[in-house]
């Protein structure tokens, strides 16, 4: 897939704190991508983007993203959007065109609430915990290859957001994954405070309690340090609650690296801007957008056997 890459980047010294491990995934020269997207919160914040439900009545699975900018936005798979008549995470990696508006496929991440609480959409700062974004994941790619559609397993996800609130200790009237991330938010506050990133970090690996969970690498060091505080919040989130996400087999970092940007991926033209790749191997799934043969995101995550066509 991005096997060309593989003599383009390298890993640094990993860093720890508590329960999670973060190794930089380091470019050794140059970009991997000459694009250089706005991210979703400087958008908002600018008033160029406003995101929405798709209607006054809502559908779930489905947002309308408005871009009256000069440049692309950049959302993040399993970004978080608070606000109007549910949470939501966005399903993949999306750039949303100059000048354009599009419908982006979502998760509900608050069963218990349908009702408006504002207008529109924030951004909450934050990815969703490794957990429920790699099962959430599975269940796209399945979709995207049988049905051509963008579609999580919404029960699986409520499930993962259900399990999640319990073993943080979270209770929340409306079921909502953001209760969990307000009520551990001090803990969370430390791990931020423990890591940084490096000059030339384009990505990076993750451990919790020692297991490989996954990686994200992006096709430029801006990119990377715009998303980087909102990847180790949901990391976070995970280590505090424990990572129990199958039964996986000793990997160590730089062969899963190598294993990601080898990988054999499905191709399908993107939501908004550019192409996007879909994982589904054997070993490790995950997904990709590119542009003009640019990378702009890869996630990647490490898959027990018995996960294979599993998804939700």
């Amino acid at each position: 897939m991005f096997a060309a890459l593989l003599d383009k980047v390298s890993l640094g010294a990993p860093s720890t704190f508590r329960n999670l491990t973060l190794t930089p995934i380091l470019l050794k020269d140059g970009a991997l991508s000459s694009l250089e997207p706005v991210s979703l919160e400087d958008a908002l914040a600018a008033g160029t983007l406003r995101v929405s439900e798709v209607s006054a009545e809502g559908h779930v699975p489905e947002l309308r993203v408005g871009n009256a900018g000069e440049a692309p936005v950049l959302i993040l798979d399993g970004e978080e959007l608070v606000g109007a008549k549910q949470n939501r995470i966005v399903n993949v990696t999306i750039l949303v065109p100059p000048h354009a508006e599009i419908v982006i496929p979502v998760s509900c991440i608050e069963a218990g609430r349908w009702g408006y609480s504002r207008p529109g959409f924030a951004a909450a700062g934050r990815v969703l915990n490794p957990e429920i974004r790699y099962r959430k994941a599975e269940a796209v790619t399945r979709s995207l290859k049988e049905k051509r559609l963008r579609f999580s397993d919404q029960r699986a996800v409520w499930d993962g957001v259900d399990k999640m609130l319990y073993a943080l200790g979270s209770a929340s009237p409306t079921r909502a994954l953001s209760d969990g991330f307000e009520n551990r938010a001090n803990a969370i506050a430390d791990y931020l405070a423990a890591f940084v990133t490096q000059p030339g970090q384009v990505g990076v690996l993750y451990r919790i309690g020692g297991v490989l969970a996954g990686l994200d690498l992006f096709g430029s060091e801006r990119m990377f340090a715009r998303s980087f505080l909102k990847l180790v919040r949901g990391s976070a989130l995970q280590a505090l609650a424990g990572y129990k996400n199958g039964e996986r087999p000793p990997l160590d970092d730089l062969p899963f690296l190598r294993s990601a940007l080898a990988a054999p991926a499905d191709r399908f033209p993107a939501v908004g801007l550019g192409e996007e790749l879909r994982i589904d191997a054997d070993a490790i799934g995950g997904g990709a957008l590119q542009i003009d043969s640019g990378l702009v995101h890869l996630f990647a995550f490490a898959r027990a056997p018995r996960e294979k066509g599993m998804g939700g």
